[in-house]
């Protein structure tokens, strides 16, 4: 199973995400934000994949300097940004996400997504991509 480091500002959505995927049997690791990895008792060293909150942030750039921090710290790791219905995408793939999934989140696709590693190895080795996933399975 996938080492996944999921990083929110809400904590519903932390305690969410991380119920989803332990689910299926990931190990998963929950911060709020780059100082939360220095309080994990174990931070993860390359977590396969890492879903980043960028919506609702201090504004877009905010979320676009997270993911440009958490592509920094894990060069190879796959970088999913959760983003609000119209956001800007651009600037999120541009700062190291390697796709970008709209709310309201389709749980089934991001599990496909994880548990898909044919998938998952072709969408890091392409990056950076220029798809934004949709809801229902739509990638745009």
């Amino acid at each position: 199973m996938s080492d996944i480091l999921v990083v929110s500002n809400t904590s519903a959505h932390r305690r969410t995400w991380k119920y989803l995927f332990s689910g299926y049997g990931h190990q998963v690791h929950v911060i709020a934000d780059l100082q939360g990895l220095e309080e994990l008792e174990n931070p993860p060293k390359a977590p396969f994949f890492i879903i980043v909150d960028a919506e609702g942030r201090n504004g877009a750039e905010e979320g676009h300097s997270l993911v440009s921090n958490m592509r920094a710290l894990y060069a190879n790791s796959i970088i999913i940004a959760v983003i609000g219905w119209g956001q800007l995408r651009t600037g999120l793939i541009e700062a190291g996400a390697d796709g970008c999934i709209s709310r309201p989140v389709d749980a089934t696709l991001v599990l496909k997504l994880i548990s898909n590693t044919a998938y998952s190895e072709q969408l890091h080795m392409q990056r950076p991509i220029r798809h934004a996933y949709q809801p229902g399975g739509h990638v745009s």
